[in-house]
């Protein structure tokens, strides 16, 4: 050692030398205190570099010969970090140990040449607890230099330093990296850039997380090597807002709080009961997860994207998403939470697209807004979604159950069953996305739209609708209507292999081909396509009483009107009966019928004459009825006009 500074694992480039006793060779070391690069505080993970760059950490010693005889041989160097300035290996912590590290050195007269200097490349240990520290150094040189005062060995810095589980930007550091070990082994490296710092303590269940002045460019992240990979979070503490959060590795256990907000969020698997409580101060943030268990979010402001390993709820309340919009979210595996948003403005969708790959096990949404695009693998009956506005497509993998709703549906596409679901364009469930209930969570119907329909094998026991009002709030008791006129509208129908008997698909108009089975099917013919219990109806367009070749008689015209193709052929004499006064009753006869083609034959006119006295013999005065024969009138279904008055006139 010849005054020559020497990194770590280096030796002091002398050639091995035969053994001998220098009796009166001392060594001494010190500090070069002049060249330290100590922060004012260290962290677990602090590199101690003397090759290190603009930063570094470095705490370089100074040995000499202090002795008559030139020393020659090797020395052990043991780097501490100490809570007192006396060197007990029970309670001290070894920051490195050299051995064997050559050096030769004449007796020091003054001359810098005749120091030898030496710099660790050491870290601070993950295992290091926050407290003061002293650094210690010790040298134990081997008996071919025979250093006969050991006194001298052993140097201790003047000041401690203060040892801190913190990251980030503090004490004058900025950007600095910590490094701990969970109980598993896993080294868990915590950093952050932007501004602030965090403060760290462990525990036997895993870290508390506590971040400090950090602001929406705040970046923190938590990577890991070693161990099983996989650390877990007790708690994430924000005080203020951050920017982006990574802890891919991370099991979050505990409650994650924002006093300002929260920004891009990844973590692993969530493990809850946990809520996590957005302000309205945040930024819009997104959240990234692995599996999810039991688990919250209630946002004052939009949510940039959710995206999950899977959703489960099996414990106490439902779990639920609740925020103005959302911007997309996706799930690999079984989703069970409800979903609730308020709305958005500016005409951006309240639910962009969604990607579910799993399951939809369980859950109402209801989202007061437009939707995207939404892919479903598959769906249960449990799960049920309502729109407010329009939804560009709802499309599925496998089997779909359950109910979805929105005023317009673009596209519907089953890749393989769509059995057991209500699925109306023109209704919206209310807040709790649920059929029925009452004030807010109170149903609307109205028109509505669907462009297309494509199943790829069975429709079974479903509802599909465009405008279908149930009345009363429960579908197929007979009294369901057909809303909105021509405005309410299904196009293309195709079903790979066929309709169930009880399904139905229903609207006012279809304007495109229905395929079932590769075979065309006309919806004015088939009862799965209407109400099949709503019966025609007729109405009275005019009446009027005048003599015909001398014999009073009445004229009537009616306007019959079907859910779907009205009867042309049940349009014939004695449909209609006429009664008056003093006991007049007879039946009236067909004069003329015609579809009314711009209804696609959903309505037909017919005129009906009848006689109320014989030849120059004038009419009993008073007020005369117009009367529906039952069993008379039909639709193309079979469903009769029903008996009963319709009208009246005065002769």
């Amino acid at each position: 050692m010849r005054g020559r500074r020497v990194g770590a694992g280096e030796g002091f480039g002398l050639e091995a030398m035969e053994a001998r006793q220098l009796l009166t060779a001392d060594l001494a070391v010190r500090w070069d205190t002049a060249n330290f690069l100590i922060p004012a505080v260290l962290v677990p993970g602090d590199h101690f570099d003397p090759a290190g760059g603009a930063g570094r950490i470095e705490a370089p010693i100074q040995v000499v010969d202090v002795g008559t005889t030139t020393a020659i041989g090797t020395v052990r160097i043991d780097f501490y970090l100490s809570t007192d300035t006396s060197l007990n290996s029970a309670q001290d912590i070894l920051l490195r140990s050299y051995v064997g590290e050559g050096l030769s050195l004449d007796p020091y007269t003054g001359d810098p040449n005749q120091i030898g200097t030496f710099s660790g490349d050491m870290v601070v240990p993950a295992t290091t607890a926050p407290g003061s520290y002293y650094l210690i150094v010790r040298i134990i040189p081997d008996s071919n230099i025979a250093d006969f005062n050991s006194g001298n060995n052993i140097a201790v810095s003047d000041d401690p330093i203060p040892v801190m589980r913190r990251f980030g930007d503090f004490s004058g550091r900025t950007g600095v990296a910590m490094t701990l070990n969970d109980p598993e082994g896993t080294a868990v490296t915590f950093s952050q850039t932007g501004g602030g710092y965090g403060d760290v303590v462990p525990g036997v269940n895993g870290f508390d997380v506590t971040l400090t002045g950090t602001g929406n460019v705040t970046a923190t992240s938590i990577g890991v090597s070693g161990g099983d990979g996989l650390y877990d979070l007790t708690s994430v503490t924000i005080n203020g807002s951050v920017g982006t959060f990574s802890a891919p590795q991370g099991r979050l256990r505990g409650p994650m709080t924002a006093t300002t907000g929260f920004g891009a969020m990844t973590l692993g698997n969530v493990v809850g009961p946990i809520t996590i409580t957005v302000p309205a101060t945040s930024q819009s943030p997104s959240f990234t997860f692995g599996a999810v268990n039991e688990l919250t979010i209630d946002s004052a402001v939009g949510i940039t994207a959710i995206h999950v390993a899977g959703w489960g709820d099996f414990v106490g309340p439902a779990d639920h998403i609740s925020a103005p919009w959302l911007g997309s979210l996706s799930s690999t595996a079984n989703f069970y939470p409800n979903i609730y948003l308020s709305g958005r403005g500016g005409g951006l969708p309240t639910l962009g697209p969604v990607n579910m790959t799993g399951v939809i096990k369980r859950g109402a949404w209801s989202i007061n807004g437009t939707g995207s695009t939404l892919y479903v693998f598959a769906a249960t009956v449990f799960w049920s979604a309502s729109y407010s506005g329009s939804v560009t497509s709802l499309t599925t993998g496998g089997s779909f159950r359950g109910v979805f709703t929105a005023s317009s549906i673009g596209s519907i596409t089953s890749g393989r069953d769509i059995l057991l679901s209500r699925i109306m364009a023109g209704a919206y469930l209310g807040d709790d996305g649920l059929l029925g209930g009452t004030g807010t969570a109170a149903d609307t119907y109205g028109a509505g739209t669907i462009g297309s329909i494509n199943v790829f094998h069975n429709i079974a026991g479903v509802t599909i609708a465009a405008g279908l009002d149930p009345v009363d709030g429960i579908l197929n008791n007979g009294n369901d209507q057909l809303v909105g006129g021509t405005t309410s509208s299904i196009g293309s129908i195709t079903v790979g292999h066929l309709i169930g008997a009880i399904a139905r698909v229903i609207t006012n108009v279809y304007s495109g081909p229905i395929t079932v089975a590769g075979v065309a099917q006309d919806w004015r013919f088939n009862q799965r396509y209407s109400l099949s219990t709503t019966a025609p109806t007729a109405t009275v367009l005019s009446s009027m009483v005048g003599d015909v070749a001398g014999v009073s008689t009445a004229t009537v015209q009616l306007r019959y009107l079907s859910t779907g193709l009205m009867n042309l052929s049940s349009l014939v004499d004695g449909v209609v009966r006429i009664a008056g006064p003093g006991g007049f009753l007879a039946f009236c006869v067909l004069s003329t019928k015609s579809f009314d083609g711009p209804t696609h034959q959903q309505a037909a006119f017919a005129t009906f004459t009848v006689h109320l006295a014989a030849a120059s013999v004038p009419p009993t005065a008073g007020t005369y009825t117009i009367s529906v024969v039952g069993n008379g009138a039909s639709d193309g279904r079979g469903n009769f006009v029903p008996a009963g008055v319709i009208g009246t006139f005065d002769v």
